[in-house]
C-alpha cells in the first residue's frame, strides 16, 4: 500500500484490501467503525473513496450532507466512485415482472428492516448526476456495475475538480459545522433548513470569500432561521477565510447572545401574536425581511435598529426548530386540532383559545375559521359576529364541498335558523 489514504466506505462483509474499510454496523471487517456523515478524517486527506450501495440507506435530505462530507476529505482531483440501484431501470423491471420477480425486487428496492440494511431514498442516473454536480463533483461519468449485478444498478465515477473549488470548499465544511451545530440529524427540520441555506448561500460568491458586508448578509439571514445556524457559518469562515475577516469575535459574540435569548423562538412568538394579512407566504417574507434587517444592524453595531431586537429579546419563546413557514403553519394545525380535540369534549373555552392561536398563526386556514363560527354559535355570541366569521370562512376556502356546507350554515345563521347548524366540531 502506498502513502495514499483510499477509503472503502460501508464496507459490511467485504474487505478492499488496500483501503481503510469504514462500516457504521458491522466492526468484523472494518478498520475503522464510523458514520458516513462524519468520518474521522482531515480535509482533503483522501485520494479516493469507493462505496457500493451505501448511499441508498440515507434519506435524500441526509445525501447533500453524506456527499458534502466526501467531498470535504477528498483532496483536489480525489477520485468518488460509488454504486446504487438504478431506481428508473428497476421500476420499469418490477412493472413487467411476475408476482414472484417482485416480491424479490422489493428487497433490492427498499432493503430490510434490520439495522443499517433499509433503503431511504433511490436515484435515477440524471439525479444523482445533479446531486453530486450541487455538491462540487465534476466529470461525473455512468459506468456498468460491479458488484450486486443481479438486479439493475449503475455505476458512477467522478473527480473533485483538480484546481479546486473554493465555494464549494465552504458548502462541505458548512454542512458539517451545521451538523455538529444542530445536535442530532432530523430530516423534518433539515429539509425546509436546505430551503434557507440556499437563499442564505446567495451571499456567498463563487471565489468562496465573504467581504464584510457580504458576510454581516450571509450572517444575518442564517442567524433569523436559528444563530446556531450562523454560528456554524461562522466557524466555516474561520477555517476557509485565511486572510481573516475584521471583528469576526465580536460578531460570534454577538451571534451567541442571540442564540442564549433563543431569537427566533422569541420571533415565533411575535408571529403568532399578530393579525396577519394574506396570502401569508407573502407577510412571512416580509417578517423574516425585517428580522434579518434587524438582526443586520445589530451585528453591525446599529444601536437605533438595535432597539427591535431589545424588545423581541423580551418575549416569552415559542418552541420551534427553526423559524420557516412550514414548521409554523405545522404548528398552528397542532393548536387548532387540539383546540377540535377540546371542542368535542365540550371544554368550548380551553378549545377557543387554541383555535385562536391557531387562526392568529395561520391566518389563511379557513379550517380554524369555520371551527370559530362554530364555537361563537355554540357560545351564544351574536349573530352579528357569528355571520362576520361566515363570511370570512368563505373568502378563505378553496374546497368546493367545505363551500358548499359553510354557504348552508351561513346562509341559516343569517335568516335565524341557526338552531339547525350541527354545533360540534369540524374536522379534516
Amino acid at each position: 500500500m502506498t502513502g495514499e489514504i483510499r477509503l472503502h466506505l460501508g464496507c459490511g462483509s467485504t474487505y478492499k484490501p488496500g483501503f481503510v474499510n469504514v462500516d457504521m454496523f458491522d466492526g468484523k471487517l472494518a478498520d475503522v467503525l464510523g458514520d458516513a456523515r462524519r468520518l474521522p478524517f482531515k480535509t482533503k486527506s483522501v485520494d479516493r473513496i469507493e462505496t457500493f450501495h451505501l448511499l441508498e440507506h440515507f434519506d435524500y435530505v441526509s445525501c447533500r450532507y453524506v456527499l458534502s462530507e466526501w467531498y470535504r476529505l477528498l483532496r483536489n482531483g480525489g477520485a468518488l466512485v460509488l454504486e446504487t440501484p438504478d431506481l428508473l431501470t428497476t421500476l420499469k423491471k418490477f412493472g413487467r415482472s411476475d408476482i414472484d420477480t417482485q416480491y424479490r425486487m422489493l428487497q433490492w428496492i427498499y432493503g430490510v428492516d434490520s439495522p443499517g440494511m433499509a433503503h431511504k431514498t433511490g436515484f435515477s442516473y440524471d439525479l444523482a448526476r445533479h446531486l453530486l454536480e450541487e455538491c462540487g463533483f465534476r466529470r461525473v461519468e455512468q459506468r456498468d456495475p460491479e458488484t450486486h449485478t443481479y438486479e439493475p444498478g449503475m455505476r458512477i465515477e467522478c473527480v473533485k475538480p483538480d484546481d479546486g473549488d473554493a465555494r464549494a470548499d465552504f458548502i462541505s465544511a458548512f454542512r458539517l459545522n451545521l451538523c455538529r451545530e444542530l445536535g442530532d440529524f432530523d430530516s423534518y427540520v433539515m429539509l425546509p433548513l436546505e430551503k434557507h441555506l440556499r437563499r442564505v448561500l446567495t451571499e456567498l460568491p463563487p471565489s468562496g470569500m465573504l467581504n464584510q458586508d457580504s458576510m454581516v448578509k450571509l450572517l444575518s439571514k442564517a442567524a433569523a432561521v436559528s444563530p446556531r445556524v450562523a454560528l456554524a457559518a461562522v466557524k466555516t469562515i474561520r477555517t476557509t477565510h485565511t486572510d481573516g475577516i475584521q471583528n469576526l469575535d465580536s460578531v460570534e459574540s454577538k451571534l451567541k447572545g442571540l442564540r442564549d435569548g433563543e431569537i427566533h423562538k422569541k420571533a415565533f412568538t411575535l408571529w403568532s401574536q399578530g393579525r396577519r394579512g394574506l396570502p401569508v407566504a407573502a407577510y412571512f417574507e416580509k417578517f423574516m425581511a425585517t428580522l434579518e434587517s434587524d438582526i443586520a444592524a445589530e451585528l453591525r453595531r446599529d444601536a437605533k435598529k438595535g432597539e427591535n431586537l431589545s424588545y423581541l429579546l423580551g418575549l416569552d419563546p415559542r418552541e420551534i426548530a427553526i423559524l420557516d413557514l412550514d414548521l409554523v403553519l405545522l404548528q398552528a394545525k397542532t393548536w387548532l386540532n387540539r383546540g377540535i380535540k377540546e371542542f368535542s369534549r365540550g371544554e368550548l373555552h380551553h378549545a377557543r383559545s387554541l383555535i385562536e392561536q391557531a387562526a392568529r398563526t395561520n391566518p389563511g386556514d379557513p379550517l380554524a375559521s369555520w371551527n370559530l363560527a362554530r364555537l361563537e354559535l355554540a357560545d351564544g355570541c351574536g349573530l352579528e359576529k357569528v355571520n362576520a366569521r361566515y363570511h370570512e370562512t368563505l373568502k378563505l376556502t378553496s374546497d368546493r364541498r367545505f363551500e358548499r356546507r359553510i354557504s348552508k350554515e351561513a346562509k341559516l345563521a343569517k335568516n335565524g335558523r341557526e338552531k339547525e347548524i350541527q354545533y360540534g366540531p369540524v374536522s379534516e
